[in-house]
């Protein structure tokens, strides 16, 4: 998660339902990165562009499978809707109520069955060198990089161009949500939910300081059940479900995903703006890349 300053002497709009701050936020973060059919084809031809450099590398490489995010999922385990209840009785936080594993790498079968020298050599091929690092300055201050001489810097700079604009405006434009959601959790108002939020839960029998200690909890004792009889897993599911069910009708009661979703709005509005050359650009790069490809 990135980390974000406050602007000293900056002086909060009051979250009212007629403040023009608190309406819903017209711009979806998500919606940035292009539409998901959009996603699927860069993703895939870049894929195709890591196979071929790697081909000419003498390595095999299977292009990995184009897996979308579950927005449903993403929704349990955010802050805007911790008040809807049927959402958390079907998934609880997320943690035990849904599948933990990836969808598995088509190489990784043929990369365990190399030598450690060889596994050394592949990865070299596939991600680069130290010796080859570049590295890019991003808006918040922190410095991300990447090794130009992998075949996967290769592919993205053939599809994007410059590679150093290309890593600051999708390393930006991706965590875009992150920095919101960190400046939301620091807000003032959303912080003064968590004391009645507190009190709701301890009415139904769960003590807990906060939303994110309930939820931090559960996580902790999922941790614990990986190995454990189906049976007590079942039994996890089934403490989360109900735990998050109270936790999003307390919520509910109290306000604060309603407190949060006004935060949202008006942090994206000021994170897009803060943002918004970053944001062009990686519109700009994707618009480019997306017309050099063949049409379906």
């Amino acid at each position: 998660m990135l980390t974000t300053a406050c602007t000293a002497g900056h002086r909060d709009a009051p979250l009212t339902a007629s403040s023009p701050s608190a309406s819903v936020a017209t711009t979806d973060l998500a919606g940035l990165r292009g539409a998901p059919a959009e996603r699927k084809r860069l993703f895939e031809a870049q894929e195709r562009a890591i196979a071929a450099c790697m081909a000419r590398r003498g390595w095999p490489y299977q292009p990995v499978a184009w897996q979308p995010a579950d927005g449903d999922v993403t929704a349990a385990r955010g802050l805007a809707r911790g008040d809807d209840i049927p959402l958390h009785h079907r998934l609880g936080y997320g943690v035990t109520t849904v599948g933990t594993s990836k969808p598995a790498d088509p190489n990784e079968r043929y990369t365990a069955s190399l030598s450690s020298r060889r596994q050394e050599r592949y990865s070299a091929a596939l991600f680069g060198t130290p010796a080859h690092r570049l590295d890019a300055r991003l808006p918040t201050g922190e410095v991300t990089f990447v090794y130009t001489d992998g075949c996967t810097a290769q592919a993205e700079e053939g599809l994007y161009g410059d590679l150093e604009k290309w890593l600051v405006a999708d390393t930006t434009v991706v965590n875009l949500p992150a920095e919101v959601e960190n400046r939301v959790r620091a807000a003032r108002e959303l912080a003064a939910t968590e004391k009645p939020w507190s009190a709701c839960m301890a009415s139904h029998g769960f003590r807990f300081s906060s939303p994110d200690d309930a939820r931090n909890r559960i996580a902790r004792a999922a941790s614990g059940q990986r190995t454990t009889p189906r049976t007590d897993v079942e039994r996890m599911r089934q403490r989360e479900i109900s735990q998050a069910t109270v936790d999003a009708t307390c919520d509910r009661a109290v306000g604060r995903s309603r407190v949060a979703r006004l935060l949202i709005s008006r942090e994206t509005r000021r994170i897009v703006g803060d943002r918004t050359p970053e944001i062009s650009a990686y519109q700009t790069a994707v618009r480019q890349a997306l017309s050099t490809l063949p049409r379906h």
